[in-house]
């Protein structure tokens, strides 16, 4: 198509200069178009190219859910290293996996006014998580708190705002114990038990019900263990999407509401595993020790060493006496921004 316009461009002017040396004012007229003509041309073309090499042509349904489908599944056969540069970000913050054509297909669904749910790979067993990143996604928070709670195959777990179900899935496959899961929002559980059927999980189930029901449909002292991430803010600054208040902000219960579940859902000797923000520590504690749930064991992250903690991973165990032991700090990054060798180990990349 370029040598074609060119071969025009050339032909149209020599016509044109032959025409004017004859005196003929129609030269005049059929110069520029000589120019114009071939230029419009050139840049169709290199315009119609860049759009090709782009990606953005259109996908069907069928290609959607397929190219959807395949970058949820595990990276197997690659290395580590090759696995890190597919993952500019990896499912564990929460956002989705910056994979050029998976970010083509979900914008378009989402264009198309449909559901913007996608299909997370949790990189460990196989297991994956749907999720819907106009209601929430789950954070770091939730794997860290899923490697810092301990639980024995024996044990029955209560998994308090189980959200999409990440904390349950993953201390299910790590423990092999059996999790209950309890969360408000149903469009929200909706997705944990779609991931349950997606994943073949076995010894895991959801509820549809508030906390404080809790203890009155299971009875006191039924659990052994109790794990929970639950919402940091105290609601004075709200996020702009709605669907996103009740994951992030106290708005429907309160941390006194989130202890005195714990206390009655655990038998005496039971453990409770949460994560909170360093700067509402003294907050929870105070919370937990009104309810008997005295504070075992404490480590603060960081996301380096130069930075101060932001959260902290706790065990509290009911009825235990008062003393707690405060372990060391866990690093995120080194100084080079990249994940430390326990940091690595605990999202399963080495």
């Amino acid at each position: 198509m370029i040598v074609f316009a060119v071969c025009f461009a050339i032909a149209w002017v020599v016509m044109g200069v032959s025409m004017a040396g004859s005196g003929m004012k129609l030269a005049l007229v059929m110069l520029p178009f000589g120019i114009l003509v071939p230029a419009f041309i050139i840049s169709a073309v290199v315009k119609s190219a860049r759009k090709g090499n782009s990606g953005d042509a259109p996908v069907n349904a069928d290609e959607v859910n397929r190219v959807l489908e395949s970058s949820a599944q595990t990276l197997t056969g690659e290395s580590t290293e090759q696995k890190q540069r597919s993952y500019v970000k990896c499912a564990y913050c929460g956002l989705r996996k910056l994979r050029h054509s998976a970010r083509i297909a979900e914008r378009q669904r989402y264009d198309k006014g449909d559901t913007m749910e996608r299909i997370d790979d949790l990189q460990y067993k196989n297991l994956r998580l749907i999720q819907d990143p106009e209601k929430f996604c789950f954070t770091t928070d939730s794997v860290l708190l899923s490697a810092f709670a301990s639980a024995k195959r024996t044990d029955r777990v209560v998994d308090i705002g189980s959200g999409t179900g990440v904390l349950s899935f993953l201390l299910n496959a790590r423990t092999s114990a059996s999790v209950t899961g309890i969360e408000l929002r149903q469009d929200v559980l909706d997705m944990a038990n779609r991931s349950k059927e997606l994943n073949n999980s076995v010894g895991i189930s959801f509820y549809n019900m508030d906390l404080r029901d809790a203890p009155a449909a299971f009875g006191d002292g039924a659990f052994d263990v109790a794990i929970c991430n639950p919402p940091y803010f105290d609601g004075s600054i709200r996020p702009k999407e709605e669907n996103k208040v009740v994951s992030r902000h106290m708005t429907e219960c309160s941390i006194e509401d989130v202890c005195v579940c714990a206390k009655r859902l655990l038998h005496e000797g039971g453990k409770l595993y949460m994560v909170f923000p360093t700067s509402r520590l003294f907050e929870l504690a105070k919370s937990m020790t009104d309810n008997r749930l005295n504070i075992k064991r404490i480590r603060t992250v960081q996301h380096s060493e130069a930075q101060s903690p932001h959260i902290a991973l706790i065990e509290a165990k009911r009825g235990a006496a008062f003393s707690c032991i405060w372990e060391k700090p866990l690093i995120l990054c080194n100084e080079h921004g990249e994940y430390t060798e326990e940091t690595a180990r605990i999202y399963h990349i080495i």
